[in-house]
């Protein structure tokens, strides 16, 4: 089975009740990983002016610097990870009915049916609110101890129970919002936005970054709901003092998966300069045809079953690889002297390690490209990478098993992009309250400023219709990505 399909799993986990399991795969399809609310073609937004506080930071997202605690955060998560599983084991699933009910508008939540789901996990909820001001992030999985394959198929259950827990903080965000208790949403949303950034930390894998990202943008999407209820205090301070390389970063969770590609190699892919001798080489080998094999095929309870066919894979790679391989090496300015006398064995595992090395290389470089630039030349990497998906070779097959979809490594992007529209948007109820009417453009915000979008590198499209209406556009983030308008309103009191 491809290890994108097992990832399936994650994906639904965002809808599903919190029994499904999670599996880690770096070939995770994230074009139904993150849980979006549904809208129309243009997004509505109903703009209530309000000033920044005084003082500017009087509400946060983020623990003050003052009230941070060098406390581990990841067991209260597991406690309340427990605590809220026990209680469910003894009643009927709602996970699915939070998910729809999070996605009423507000004039419609069923604020006591909510209230009454809610008090099933009083106790767990608890255990999650002591994380508020614990900084620390330890949760060590000894990801080093194992194979590329293992890694590949690690269960991870309690990754998809966070996001079960943000879907709990959400609902209790919305309930303090149609009672309008402010102070205590906002408190559930720097608590919703702490546990995006255990999710994100508390794993090298980029499984978890993309689990804390969908949090944080949960958080983001029932802030925006926040700021269009009246008196709502203007959270673009707050918004911008969020650590974004703590919540949206995915850069060191990417070099990590890329040290799958050399951990599979003997000595990390560094070969010696003269040859290792037939023995060795086949030893190598063998070891490669499993771990191969654990990626392409899995894991099944005959492991002898499994070794035979991982050899017989293998043999065959060699014997049809074996004279392309050492022409190949030929050409190599320093071992190419000893191209024409290694055995196929040989030849076969260093052009292997080459292949592997020079696939992990473009990936990394290709990411290191800003989204704006890749999207302005069309958004694909180069076409050897492209050509890895339909390529039948058994090292790109393998390959393009472990890459990341370029896709994913955007997400951090896409949740810039919706946390600069939302404190523009911010910034417009700023303006509002002290001139009485919207901007002609973005650039006469006062006091404060738009911020660009993230995708694109440049200012949000910007139209207003009149004083009290105007349209402010984002570029797509995807190439299914329609709603990218939100129409401004504001109702000026007579």
């Amino acid at each position: 089975m491809k290890f994108s399909a097992w990832m399936f799993l994650v994906v639904v986990g965002w809808s599903s009740t919190a029994s499904a399991q999670v599996m880690v795969s770096p070939a995770f399809d994230q074009s139904v990983a993150v849980d979006r609310p549904s809208c129309p073609d243009s997004h509505p937004f109903m703009l209530h002016p309000q000033s920044a506080p005084d003082p500017l930071l009087r509400h946060r997202l983020w623990p003050a610097p003052q009230n941070r605690l060098d406390h581990d955060a990841m067991p209260w998560v597991n406690r309340a990870l427990i605590l809220r599983q026990s209680f469910a084991a003894h009643t009927v699933p709602d996970d699915r009915q939070h998910i729809q009910w999070n996605d009423l508008p507000l004039d419609q939540y069923p604020v006591a049916p909510v209230r009454e789901s809610l008090g099933k996990y009083q106790v767990a909820m608890g255990e999650l609110d002591r994380i508020e001001n614990a900084m620390k992030v330890q949760y060590d999985l000894a990801l080093d101890q194992l194979s590329v394959h293992e890694t590949i198929g690690l269960l991870l259950p309690e990754y998809q129970d966070m996001r079960v827990l943000s879907r709990l903080l959400e609902a209790r965000i919305r309930i303090a919002l149609v009672e309008q208790r402010y102070q205590d949403a906002i408190r559930s949303m720097r608590i919703g936005f702490r546990l995006a950034q255990v999710a994100a930390h508390s794993t090298d894998l980029l499984i978890g970054r993309v689990i804390g990202i969908s949090i944080a943008q949960r958080m983001m999407t029932v802030l925006e709901v926040a700021v269009q209820q009246p008196g709502f205090p203007n959270m673009y301070w707050a918004l911008a003092a969020l650590p974004r390389e703590q919540l949206f970063e995915v850069r060191d969770s990417i070099e990590f998966e890329s040290t799958l590609f050399t951990k599979l190699l003997p000595n990390h892919g560094d070969l010696p300069p003269q040859p290792i001798g037939q023995i060795a080489a086949a030893e190598a080998l063998g070891k490669l045809a499993d771990d191969f094999h654990g990626i392409l095929v899995g894991v099944s309870a005959d492991p002898e079953d499994d070794r035979r066919r991982a050899a017989v894979r293998i043999s065959l790679y060699v014997a049809s690889r074996a004279e392309s391989s050492r022409h190949q090496l030929a050409q190599d300015p320093v071992f190419g002297q000893y191209a024409a006398d290694l055995s196929g064995s040989e030849a076969v595992l260093r052009t292997i390690s080459k292949r592997l090395i020079r696939i992990r290389d473009q990936w990394l470089a290709w990411q290191s490209i800003p989204l704006e630039i890749r999207r302005r030349d069309g958004g694909q990497p180069s076409p050897e990478l492209v050509r890895l998906q339909s390529s039948s070779d058994l090292v790109d097959r393998v390959a393009s098993e472990l890459l990341p979809q370029f896709v994913q490594a955007n997400y951090s992007q896409r949740a810039d992009q919706q946390l600069a529209r939302l404190i523009t948007l911010e910034a417009l109820r700023m303006h509002v309250a002290q001139s009485g009417e919207l901007p002609e453009t973005l650039s006469q915000l006062e006091p404060v400023p738009a911020w660009n979008d993230a995708v694109s590198g440049q200012p949000f499209g910007y139209r207003r219709i009149d004083p009290s209406h105007a349209v402010l556009t984002r570029v797509p983030n995807s190439g299914n990505d329609p709603h990218t308008e939100t129409i401004i309103h504001w109702k000026v009191k007579p």
